[in-house]
This record gives structure tokens, sequence and C-alpha cells, in this order.
């Protein structure tokens, strides 16, 4: 791996964090997280290796901040369009669950996919990822609920964010490391319709409330 040597300027704290979270995160995906060494990470900085420890305890810490600092840029991606006043409960809930489950190319693309998709991320951090996870989405998803239990929309519900909380944390392990756009396109379609099916039972709505993914059309 090419160092990229930058001036040995001094800056202010924030921003050299932020530079070595810049340069681990670009290092994890070129070299792959279990191949990657903390003094890979500072020789693309032109730093030495004792700065790094200076902000940053492991290299697995760094990758939770990295993980962390993804899923805040979702949440305010999904708050912003969320925040349309236009869409009913319903049509809230079925854009959260295609921003989750059916992401966009543009979040396909992005780093943060990509290294989801580490096998040694993956195989050692799938706990604090879901917890990630869970810790963002479950308030968005307990407000919706709530909303609509408020207008009439879903089925009194009591204990809305217990109920929450256990979902996603099932729904992680029921998808098994199936994940848009890599899982087989018919096993990924069932999950989803049984996701959707589940959610229309829990929130007492009409069958085909949830669509989650387009209907196949017939040629």
């Amino acid at each position: 791996m090419k160092g990229i040597h930058l001036a040995s300027t001094k800056k202010d704290p924030e921003e050299r964090r932020n530079d070595i979270i810049h340069a681990a995160k670009k290092v994890f995906l070129e070299e792959g997280y279990d191949k990657t060494l903390v003094s890979q990470i500072v020789m693309s900085l032109g730093l030495a290796q004792g700065t790094f420890y200076y902000y940053f305890k492991s290299k697995e810490h760094i990758l939770i901040e990295i993980l962390q600092k993804a899923w805040d840029s979702f949440a305010a991606e999904i708050d912003k369009k969320l925040s349309n006043t236009g869409l009913c409960t319903l049509e809230k809930l079925n854009l959260l669950l295609k921003m989750i489950f059916m992401p966009d190319k543009e979040m396909i693309d992005g780093h943060y996919f990509r290294l989801l998709h580490d096998h040694g991320i993956r195989s050692k951090f799938n706990q604090v990822i879901n917890d990630i996870r869970v810790t963002k989405l479950k308030p968005v998803f307990s407000e919706i609920v709530y909303t609509g239990i408020k207008n009439g929309t879903f089925k009194e519900i009591r204990h809305v964010e217990d109920i929450t909380e256990i979902l996603l944390y099932g729904i992680s392990k029921f998808m098994n490391g199936n994940s848009y756009p890599l899982a087989d396109e018919q096993i990924y379609r069932s999950k989803m319709e049984s996701l959707g099916e589940l959610f229309e039972k829990i929130l007492g709505v009409e069958k085909g409330s949830i669509c989650i993914v387009k209907e196949e059309k017939n040629v």
C-alpha cells in the first residue's frame, strides 16, 4: 500500500482525530480489517505510531467509532426523509423499512456498507454492529408506532419500546448475514415478505400494507 504523506503541521486535535479515522477507514477497505496494522494507518498520514494511541486505544476502538459515525450519518438521513410532513404513518414506516433493507445505490456504494461485508468485521463485531443499529433505530421505529397508535393507524400495543427492541434484534438474527444486494434474490425477497407480514400482524394493519420490496411484474 502506498503511503500518503501529509505535511507535519500542527493540527487541531479534533481535526487530527478525524484524519486518523478517515485514514483507518481507507486502509480497512483496501487491506481488509484483519490484515490492517496500526502502522499502516499512521504511515498513510506520515504520523508517528504514538499519535494513533494518543487518540485511540486500539484498532478495534477506531473501527467501533467508524461504525458509530456511519450510523449517526444514516440516522440523520432517515430523520431528514421522514420529516416530510406529507407522508402518512404507514408511508413513513414503509420508507424506513426500505431505507434499512433495500438501500439505494449511494448507500450501497458507501464505505460503511462495504465495511459490513468485511469477513473480519462481521465475525468479530456482529454484536457491536447489532447494538449500534438497535440504539439508532429503536427511537425512530418507536416514534412511528406511537404516532400510528395515537392516530388510529395501528392497533393499541403495550410496551412499544420493548417490542421494538425485540423485533430489531430478532430481525438481525433472522437475516443471518443476508443483506441487500449480496443475498440470493429469491431468499431475500421471501425474508422481506415474511417481515412485512410480521409487522402487519403486530400493528394490526391490512395485508399488503407493509411492502418492503416491489412486486415482481409478470412478463
